[in-house]
């Protein structure tokens, strides 16, 4: 684990204390990037910058960092740096003639052959181009006629070839570092300049192998993807988690852009490294890896890019995974394995039971809103997973991405995995277990009118019964483990169950389920709230297992 920087010219020390490497040019080489899976990126640029005159150096290509993440520092003895300035600055071009006017404007002077109109071809001197108007001027044998220039057909030059550039004005963004020195001023300048831009970002992906009944092969796969700028022999950092950037859709003032560009859907601590150094504030998960080898393009006609993957951000601890010697064009897209180790891992299914709302609530729903409870409370199905426990000696962790599993060399499934730390745990969703049946049964057993008086109000107490039984088709024994979800207070669900009293509003699910868009009732949380039941259950095959739970409700 790298020491923690105070700041960020003290990141930036290693590389502003070592020798540039290159000839003095006007633009800075990429050094380091650390690439968050949002598609932030923490760009380290160095080198010499040769010096004008006055001894400023001046910069021509600008980077687009977030507001507040942008810093340029100078490592040359004798010289300190006063000020950094931004600005547009208007410059004499040319360009090639691109259509009629640019071709008369381009031969002022030139004789030439032509017809206007349906006339017949005629013969003169061009003299001039009035815009705005669209008007040619043209000495013809001394007629001086002004002519729309999109009645000029059949342009032929008499005397000679015709100029094919044009002077055009052009407009250049430049950074001037202000540099006093302490004596004469140097012809070039050692310059660093460190930001957070959006536009390099990598992409992880999983390919688990079942091994055995208890054991995985974990396998991690990395994807570039460059929208930034050309790298060339770079160190890129690949870090799992993404920290909080409160300006991410504010440009900084220096980057002269009125916002930032829409990329679609489309950041180890390195010896002198400089951008891993800036993430000394992570957790224990900072460890390391580092990967060297002779980076490869990848395709790089890949044009769809996936969004980010829901919850894999925040709740990420930061871990860096390090690579030298990138080279990536930008536009271009490239592959790389990082890692790949055995971690333990069982297979056992999964069986979610659906809570139904009190009887009394069905009245408030819609038709559309009863076909949604209809459908969730169909014939459940057992989900077979894969639980891996992360154990690996390098402490790596499984950060959020599409997985692939694997057995005996054809394809499972493929899934989201999601977020574990080392040494946790997480399920990777197979499939379907069809041939583990269910049938399940929710009846209201019992019923009394009042059953609690509370701030004199009488509630009627509502009793409801649960039972389910499940049945092992497969040719081995099963591990199933169930939840069942029921509103209202938990009663006996026999000596293998464990009852939970939950809040409501803890319950699992999307914004879209019923309990979340139901109104309850001002007195339900208070009363009632709701029942988790769980249950571990072994199934021999051929076999069946029945479960029951029970709870009740007061409503008035």
């Amino acid at each position: 684990m790298h020491a923690p920087r105070s700041s960020v010219l003290a990141a930036l020390a290693p590389l502003l204390a070592s020798p540039a490497l290159g000839a003095p040019a006007d633009s800075l080489p990429i050094r380091e990037i650390t690439t968050f899976k949002d598609g932030h990126a923490l760009v380290l640029r160095s080198g010499e910058i040769a010096t004008q005159e006055n001894g400023d150096a001046v910069l021509t290509e600008l980077p687009n960092p977030i507001m507040g993440a942008f810093w340029v520092d100078e490592s040359e003895p004798g010289a300190m740096l006063a000020s950094v300035t931004a600005a547009r600055i208007d410059y004499e071009t040319t360009r090639t003639v691109a259509s009629n006017p640019d071709l008369l404007r381009a031969n002022i002077g030139r004789r030439i052959r032509f017809s206007a109109g349906y006339k017949e071809q005629r013969e003169g001197e061009i003299l001039d181009v009035i815009e705005p108007g669209g008007i040619v001027v043209i000495d013809m044998q001394g007629e001086v006629a002004a002519l729309p220039i999109d009645q000029i057909r059949n342009i032929g030059f008499i005397d000679t070839p015709p100029a094919q550039s044009i002077a055009a004005q052009g407009v250049r963004e430049t950074l001037t570092l202000d540099l006093a020195w302490s004596d004469r001023a140097r012809e070039s300048a050692a310059i660093s300049m460190m930001y957070i831009e959006r536009g390099f970002r990598w992409i992880p992906s999983y390919r688990i192998t079942v091994l055995d009944d208890d054991r995985v092969e974990i396998e991690l796969r990395a994807t570039l993807v460059n929208e930034l700028a050309d790298i060339d022999n770079a160190t890129v950092h690949l870090a799992v988690g993404v920290p909080t950037f409160a300006f991410a859709g504010t440009p900084d003032p220096m980057s002269l852009r009125d916002h930032l560009g829409d990329l679609g859907m489309l950041f180890r601590d390195s010896q002198g490294g400089g951008t891993a150094q800036m993430l000394s504030n992570s957790l224990r998960s900072q460890m390391t890896y580092e990967y060297a080898s002779s980076p490869f393009q990848g395709a790089d006609d890949e044009s769809a890019l996936p969004p980010e993957l829901a919850g894999s951000d925040r709740t990420e601890d930061l871990f860096v995974f390090t690579m030298q010697h990138v080279t990536l064009a930008r536009g271009s897209r490239m592959s790389v394995p990082l890692i790949s180790y055995t971690a333990p891992a069982t297979s056992l299914y999964k069986l979610n039971l659906a809570g139904g709302p009190p009887v009394q609530a069905l009245e408030s729903f819609n038709r559309s809103q009863q076909q949604q409870l209809a459908r969730l409370e169909s014939a459940p199905i057992a989900r077979h997973v894969l639980r891996i426990r992360n154990e690996n000696e390098h402490a790596y962790p499984i950060t959020t991405a599409p997985a692939t599993v694997f057995k005996d060399g054809q394809v499972l499934a493929q899934g989201l995995i999601r977020y574990a730390a080392p040494g946790g745990t997480v399920d990777l969703e197979v499939g379907s277990a069809v041939d583990i049946a269910v049938k399940d049964d929710e009846v209201e057993s019992a019923r009394e009118p009042k059953g609690l008086h509370w701030q004199n109000r009488d509630y009627a107490r509502v009793d409801i019964a649960y039972s389910a039984t499940l049945t092992n088709r497969k040719p081995h024994t099963v591990t199933v483990e169930i939840e069942k979800i029921g509103f209202g207070q938990p009663g006996d669900a026999g000596p293998d169950a464990q009852a939970d009293a939950i809040n409501v509003f803890s319950l699992p699910g999307a914004e879209g389920s019923w309990w979340r868009w139901y109104g309850w009732p001002y007195y339900w949380h208070r009363l009632n709230g709701a029942s988790r039941f769980r249950w571990t259950v072994e199934i021999p095959a051929g076999e069946a297992v029945d479960i029951h739970a029970n709870w009740h409700y007061f409503w008035r």
